[in-house]
Order: C-alpha cells, then sequence, then structure tokens
C-alpha cells in the first residue's frame, strides 16, 4: 500500500524535467550561490556581455594563385561554417571567420565567395575578415641600445588563463636566456623568432630560465598578459657577409703609349733651342701608310689567375744512378721471363660442349626439401613439412 504524496518531491520532478536540453538539474542549482539570478527586465552588464561576445579581431590574407580552383570552403551570412581538407585556404581562413570582403567585394555566401576568388586569376587574392582571436599581440619597437642589435616589447593578450605561450627558452654559453625554439602556429610565432634574447618579463630583469618560465605563467594565469621585451641581432651571418661582400677583383691597367722617337733610349740627350718667333717651324712632309713607324705592342702587368702556379719543389732533376737505371730497364717488359710461373696448372684445361661452366656431369647431389605448395607466389621462404 503506498504512503501519502509527497508534493516536494513532485515539483522536483517537474522542475527537472523542464529544464532545457534535458539535463538532470534543478532550477535551483544551475545557479551559482554567488551570482545572483538575473531578473528579466534587468539589462546584461557590460561584463556580462564581453564575455558572451568578445571583441573581433580584424586580419587581412593575401593568397597567391596560379589559376582557378576549388575553395572547398562553405560561407554563410559572410561567416566560414566548414573547411574542406584539399582546400587551398587552409591556414589563411578557419571555421567562424567573418569574412569582410574578397579583393574588395562583399560576400555573404559560399557561390559570392567563389566567385570572388576566381574572379582575376591568375593574381593575388585579397581576403579581409574578422576573427575571435584567443591571443592578441602589440608589438612596440624600442631605442637601439648599441648598434647591429634592435630592441622591441611584445605585450601578449589573452582572453583565458592557463594557456602555454609556445616559446622554448634556454641559457646558452655566454649566461642570456635565448628562445630556442617557437612553437608553429602560436600567437608569438609572428613576433618572436628563435634567436632572440629575452631580456625582461613584465619589466623586471631575466637573468635565469626558470625564473623567467615563473614570472611568464604566473603573469599569464593571473593577468591573462605578459609583457616581453626582446633584442635581436640586425647584422648579417659570416656567410651572408662573403656574399654580400666580395673580394674585388683587379682591372688590367694599361701602360700609356709610347712613340718610337722617345721610347728610344740610345739617341744621347740633345739640348732644347729657344723657339725663334720670327721663323716659322718648317713642315714634316707626309708619310705614306707604308712607311709610318709601327706603334709598340701593349703590355700588361696583370698575371693571367687562370694559370695555376708551378711547384718548383717536384720538377728537380734525378741523381745520375736512378737515371742510369731507369736507362737500361727501360725495355724490361720486352724481354720474356725466363722464371718459373707463379700459377700452376693441375691438369689440361678443355672447353665444355654443353654447359657454359665447367661442371663434372655426375649425379645430382642437392637435398630436395619438401615442402607445402601454394596457389599464390610466393613471399616468404616455404616451411618444412611436420615444423
Amino acid at each position: 500500500m503506498c504512503g501519502p504524496l509527497n508534493t516536494s518531491r513532485l515539483l522536483a520532478a517537474a522542475s527537472i524535467m523542464a529544464a532545457p536540453g534535458g539535463s538532470q538539474q534543478s532550477t535551483a542549482s544551475a545557479t551559482p550561490a554567488s551570482v545572483p539570478a538575473k531578473s528579466p527586465g534587468m539589462p546584461e552588464s557590460p561584463t556580462t556581455k564581453a564575455k558572451l561576445n568578445p571583441p573581433l579581431v580584424k586580419g587581412k590574407a593575401q593568397v597567391k594563385l596560379k589559376g582557378p580552383i576549388n575553395v572547398g570552403i562553405e560561407v554563410k551570412d559572410s561567416k566560414v561554417r566548414s573547411i574542406q581538407a584539399f582546400s587551398q585556404l587552409i591556414g589563411y581562413l578557419y571555421v567562424g571567420d567573418v569574412i569582410v570582403s574578397v579583393n574588395g567585394s562583399k560576400v555573404t555566401n559560399t557561390q559570392e565567395f567563389s566567385t570572388a576568388v576566381n574572379a582575376n586569376l591568375p593574381g593575388t587574392v585579397v581576403i579581409d575578415y574578422l576573427r575571435d582571436e584567443m591571443c592578441t599581440f602589440v608589438m612596440k619597437p624600442l631605442p637601439q641600445k648599441r648598434p647591429g642589435y634592435d630592441q622591441f616589447e611584445i605585450t601578449l593578450v589573452w582572453r583565458s588563463g592557463g594557456t602555454p605561450i609556445g616559446l622554448l627558452i634556454h641559457r646558452d654559453f655566454s649566461g642570456k636566456v635565448v628562445v630556442a625554439m617557437v612553437e608553429s602556429g602560436c600567437t608569438a610565432s609572428k613576433v618572436v623568432k628563435p634567436g632572440d634574447v629575452l631580456l625582461k618579463v613584465n619589466s623586471v630583469d631575466i637573468k635565469d630560465r626558470d625564473v623567467a618560465r615563473k614570472l611568464i605563467m604566473g603573469s599569464i594565469n593571473y593577468s591573462k598578459k605578459v609583457k616581453l621585451t626582446l633584442e635581436r641581432c640586425s647584422l648579417p651571418s659570416a656567410g651572408q657577409r662573403d656574399v654580400i661582400a666580395p673580394p674585388p677583383v683587379p682591372k688590367p691597367t694599361t701602360p700609356p703609349a709610347v712613340s718610337p722617337v722617345a721610347s728610344s733610349a740610345a739617341q744621347p740627350e740633345q739640348p732644347v733651342q729657344p723657339p725663334q718667333s720670327a721663323q716659322p717651324a718648317p713642315a714634316k712632309p707626309a708619310l705614306s701608310p707604308a712607311a709610318q713607324p709601327v706603334p709598340a705592342q701593349k703590355t700588361s702587368s696583370v698575371p693571367n689567375l687562370a694559370i695555376p702556379p708551378v711547384n718548383t719543389k717536384v720538377d728537380v732533376p734525378l741523381p745520375a744512378d736512378v737515371l742510369a737505371i731507369l736507362e737500361a730497364n727501360k725495355n724490361f717488359y720486352l724481354t720474356p721471363c725466363t722464371l718459373p710461373p707463379c700459377l700452376k696448372k693441375s691438369k689440361e684445361v678443355t672447353t665444355p660442349k654443353e654447359a657454359h661452366l665447367d661442371i663434372p656431369q655426375g649425379a645430382c647431389t642437392e637435398a630436395i626439401i619438401p615442402y607445402d605448395p601454394s596457389p599464390k607466389p610466393l613471399k616468404m621462404t616455404p616451411k618444412r613439412v611436420g615444423s
């Protein structure tokens, strides 16, 4: 016989069944005790709106395409709904991005997006979008402290704490904390490069790797942001310096042309007579082309770099006794050898008649191993019967 009905239990069961989505929770336990229940007429606070609708970050993607493509992206109400694995836009757009324009044209659905992408190909497609970034950054250049090294300050802001920064730091041989590796795809990879020296974390000088790691993770978990001061070497490496500044090539110098009269050093010097203003200088008779003197050939003082230098230490005359031995034995290969041969023949070799190899024709001594036949080609050694 059933007892009297409990009205409180019926009300609790009704509230559980009326919960949205079929969740097995009561309406009283769904609201935390620290958060007061919002009445229907009360407007939402700005903090609540910021948590529900985080601000979107503007971005731009530039994709170089050689021809028309199948975009492989579903767009609905200017928002990316899905991306296929074969799409060439993977890595440029993500699910949830709001497409503002494609090459300056506004798109709202998949057909308009595909038409805008393939409109001016081959070429570069510029896609403006809005993205819900989990982490944003602000980069600020700092004045240069020493030549060849640039300093900058980067501030990373996360929407939630507990997110790894994606940097692997270590202490080098000089005692500086250096970025060893940057995780591909993280926000810091857009500005931080391996080899950057970590100088400060939130304006605190860094001398130890473990201290830097604790400061970075503590700042992210507590305030959801961190400020890093980095230094980067802008000088070219040794290999780049060799390529950029090759050694100068000497140019051939041409000596000035010397006339035959001036080049003759055997003629004695004659005293120079002052010119006579009253008597004009007699004109010299014109010489025929055959009788004109031939100018001396020009010589260049630049050595020929293509000819390798001769090793003078090897090109020396041999002693007289060595030359005598070489002269006496220069025809040694023409004289028949009188010494017995090193290899002795055991029997007379005959040419085989029915075989290419000199194998004695006798009974077969090969041991036949029984095996299980297979209808398919063998891919492994057959097993013995009974094994």
